[in-house]
């Protein structure tokens, strides 16, 4: 496995040998592989064109939909490292998490695209190639910040791909918060 591939690779790999599958479905509400791709490539473009470093960390306010997956796919693939902020977080703990992982914008996800606010600061360098900084509960103090690289969850979701038998006709619920590293599977 090559340590150039990203997550993102997979999405735009599924949208060109298999375009008119469903890929993201909420209600009624059904994206293609192909109709994935080019949301995401729509929003991708939004975020290159703040001029903001790739690599840099962006925040995410996710919430269990539909928009929230298009927006951490858009972070993936414009080259940045997402960290998804609960949007029910209590105020504090979104500040926090802004402040400790350097943010440098927050992506409010919307059914038409994203808006994007970029912040002043910048903290800590990433390590090249983290694909997301997930945040612990804090139940022993403050929460840490933990940077998962493109490389090991791909190893990861490879690894997993030999346990399971998992095909197209599969579906993956979203029943946990995008803010658990259980969810980066779904996307």
């Amino acid at each position: 496995m090559s340590g150039s591939r990203r997550l993102s690779d997979l999405v735009r790999e599924r949208a060109e040998t298999q375009p008119d599958r469903a890929a993201l479905r909420q209600g009624e509400r059904v994206l293609t592989y192909q109709e994935l791709l080019g949301e995401v490539r729509a929003r991708s473009e939004v975020l290159s064109r703040t001029g903001i470093p790739t690599g840099s960390p962006m925040a995410v306010r996710v919430s269990r939909n539909l928009d929230s997956v298009l927006a951490v796919l858009a972070v993936l693939d414009a080259g940045y490292a997402y960290i998804p902020i609960e949007a029910g977080w209590p105020a504090d703990r979104g500040e926090y998490v802004l402040d400790n992982a350097g943010a440098r914008a927050v992506i409010e996800p919307a059914p038409q695209g994203i808006t994007v606010t970029e912040l002043a600061g910048a903290g800590p360098a990433l390590p090249s190639g983290t694909a997301y900084v997930l945040y612990t509960s804090g139940s022993s103090g403050r929460p840490k910040g933990v940077a998962v690289s493109h490389a090991n969850v791909l190893s990861m979701l490879e690894a997993t791909a030999r346990l399971f038998t998992l095909g197209p006709d599969d579906v993956w619920t979203t029943f946990h918060s995008l803010c658990f590293d259980f969810s980066v599977g779904a996307l």
